[in-house]
This record gives structure tokens, C-alpha cells and sequence, in this order.
């Protein structure tokens, strides 16, 4: 959404946006939306392989 905002306010540069996604156990987690969801997220993923790409 971000890179949106900066493409439209300057729509002859090249905007480059990027994300991050986490894999664990064969599975995408989402961003989480609050607080009470990032706990549990952390949670999950305390004591376990995983992985993060940006």
C-alpha cells in the first residue's frame, strides 16, 4: 500500500515496495492485526524452524 501512495504521488519515478512473509511448518502467517494476534503468532513460532523472506 505504501508503494502505491509514493507511485501515485510521483508517477514518473521508479518505485520499488517490498513485503515480508513467514513460513512455518508449511504454512504462510498472515501479518498480524493487533496486539492479542502477535502474541500468538510470537507464540507459534517460539522454539521452531522457521523462515522469513523479505
Amino acid at each position: 500500500m505504501k508503494a502505491d501512495y509514493v507511485s501515485n504521488k510521483y508517477p514518473h519515478a521508479l518505485v520499488i515496495g517490498a513485503d515480508t512473509i513467514v513460513f512455518l511448518k508449511k504454512q504462510i502467517l498472515n501479518k498480524p492485526i493487533n496486539n492479542s494476534q502477535a502474541k500468538k503468532m510470537l507464540s507459534l513460532l517460539s522454539g521452531e524452524t522457521h523462515h522469513v523472506y523479505t
